[in-house]
Formats: structure tokens, C-alpha cells, sequence
């Protein structure tokens, strides 16, 4: 019996394309339901969709005051940080909601060819960057790169796209969460503040309190 990894091409190959999709997503599904915050959602995408996808390199991308910030990646370095208006492929996607899919670098490196020449063609030789939105609206991306070049197919197109949309929804949900704990923990410091401020008529001890407060 082989052991090489499961991934989306071998399996497309040997079993029904609904059963390959299938078995992708659920791959992605155990780590997407066990990730709570963004970040966490972020790397257990990248960890599981990139093999399971057969890319060597990935990166998911969320868009915050005109910036695209790198929430996590696998594989190949990927910038922290890039703007929004950048003539990059995944700032396009990211404002266009449309996704792109280069079967070759050459194809990349003529349609963007600012951002082919930050990546090493080995870590590109094919490349899918995936919008990330709810309702239509783009808020990131997912970036998935090959060691291999070919066409992407119908299907393999299909099942990117659906992973996108689990990872949208994966990081909306984590959203909601990290909101959660941020106002939970606001309305724990004013209540703090509360009990410093009626603790003491002393002027100074309570500035000296409220100094410590803040620099937790």
C-alpha cells in the first residue's frame, strides 16, 4: 500500500468527482471547527487546504484600513502587509471579488508581472488566489501556489472555489468571536476603572492605580 498524502489530484484520479470533493472539504472541516479566533482559522486553513489541495506554499490574506494583512501562511514566505491599491494579483482579487487562476508563471508573471518579480518562479509555477467573501462582498483572500505548472480544471477550479467560500465563512464566524472577547474584555476594564476610581479620594494613589491598569 503507498504511502505518499492524499491530495485532491491523486484522488480525482482514482475515485468519482463528487467524492473527491467531498473528501477535501472534509479535510478542512474538523480543524476549521475546533479554530476559534481568525488567526487560529487562518493556519488551520493554510495547513490543511495546501496538501490536501497538492500545493507546496499558501497564504491567507484579510483587507483592514486599505491594507491587506497576512493573518498566517505555509510554505513559501509571503509578505505581511500589502496595499490594497498595489497592482498585485491578490489585491485585485481582493477588491474584485473575482478569482484568478495562472496555469503557467509565465502566464502570472505577464499579467502582474510587478508581483512575479517578488516570487521565486520555483514557488509559482502555478497559482490560485481565491477571494474571500460573504454576501458578495470581499474581505481577503486565499492564495494557493504549485510546484507544477498545468490547466486548471472544471472541477479543481469547483473545489477551490468551495474551499474559499468554507474559509470565508470559517473566519466570519472567528470574527464574531474575536469581537466577543474584545467587548467582554472592554467592559471589564471600565468596570475595573469603576472600582479604582470609587476605591480612594486620594488623588495620587488612584492615578498610580490607573497607570498600572492601563500597562497590563
Amino acid at each position: 500500500m503507498s504511502n505518499d498524502p492524499l491530495t485532491f489530484s491523486s484522488l480525482s484520479a482514482a475515485v468519482p468527482s463528487g467524492a473527491a470533493v467531498v473528501s477535501v472539504l472534509d479535510a478542512l472541516s474538523v480543524p476549521l471547527a475546533e479554530a476559534l479566533t481568525m488567526r487560529d482559522v487562518a493556519e488551520a486553513v493554510v495547513r490543511a487546504s495546501v496538501p490536501a489541495l497538492g500545493g507546496q506554499a499558501g497564504a491567507v490574506y484579510v483587507a483592514s484600513g486599505g491594507q491587506l494583512g497576512s493573518l498566517a501562511h505555509a510554505g513559501a514566505s509571503a509578505p505581511r502587509n500589502l496595499a490594497l491599491d498595489s497592482p498585485l494579483a491578490t489585491a485585485r482579487v481582493a477588491q474584485s471579488g473575482v478569482p484568478a487562476f495562472f496555469a503557467t508563471y509565465a502566464e502570472y508573471a505577464a499579467t502582474f508581472p510587478a508581483a512575479a518579480a517578488r516570487v521565486a518562479p520555483e514557488n509559482a509555477q502555478r497559482l490560485a488566489i481565491l477571494p474571500l467573501a460573504l454576501g458578495g462582498a470581499p474581505f481577503g483572500v486565499l492564495s494557493i501556489s504549485y510546484a507544477s505548472a498545468r490547466p486548471f480544471g472544471d472541477l479543481e477550479r469547483t473545489v477551490l472555489l468551495l474551499v474559499g467560500n468554507q474559509c470565508a465563512s470559517a473566519l466570519e464566524r472567528a470574527r464574531r468571536h474575536d469581537e466577543a472577547i474584545a467587548a467582554h474584555a472592554r467592559l471589564e476594564f471600565l468596570a475595573e476603572v469603576g472600582r479604582v476610581l470609587t476605591a480612594s479620594l486620594d488623588v495620587e494613589p488612584t492615578v498610580q492605580a490607573l497607570a498600572r491598569l492601563c500597562t497590563r
